[in-house]
C-alpha cells in the first residue's frame, strides 16, 4: 500500500473515532513516543515506520489490540520477547489511556465489514 492510500484509509477511519480517541490520535505526540520506543530497541527506520503503522491500526480500531504483539513479530521480524517489551512500553505510554475504547471500536468495525460482506 502506498503512502497516499494509507493516508486516505487513516482519514476515513479517523472520522469514525469517538471524539476522545480523535483527540489522542490527532495530538501526534504519541508518534514521537512510539518512535522513541523503536529507537530504544534499536529498530531500523523501516521497522519504526511499521511500528507506527501497526500502532495506528490498533488506535483506529482496524486491528484488535490482542493481535498487536503477534503483528509486531511478523511485521518487524523480531522475536516474541522483544515484541512483548515493545508492547509493554506502548501500553504504558499510549494504549492504557485508550483501552476502554478499543474493543468496542474494533467490534464496530468488524460489524461494518460483516454487513458489507452479506
Amino acid at each position: 500500500m502506498n503512502n497516499t492510500d494509507l493516508q486516505k484509509q487513516i482519514s476515513e477511519h479517523f472520522s469514525e473515532l469517538p471524539s476522545a480517541m480523535q483527540g489522542v490520535f490527532s495530538d501526534m505526540s504519541w508518534m514521537d513516543q512510539v518512535e522513541d520506543i523503536g529507537k530504544k530497541y534499536n529498530l531500523s527506520e523501516e521497522q519504526i515506520q511499521s511500528l507506527l503503522i501497526d500502532t495506528s491500526m490498533i488506535m483506529l480500531g482496524v486491528v484488535h489490540i490482542d493481535e498487536y504483539k503477534k503483528n509486531l513479530v511478523q511485521e518487524l521480524k523480531i522475536n516474541e520477547e522483544q515484541a512483548k517489551l515493545i508492547e509493554n512500553d506502548v501500553n504504558s505510554i499510549l494504549f492504557n489511556k485508550i483501552k476502554p475504547y478499543l474493543p468496542e471500536l474494533y467490534n464496530k468495525k468488524a460489524e461494518n465489514v460483516a454487513i458489507l460482506l452479506l
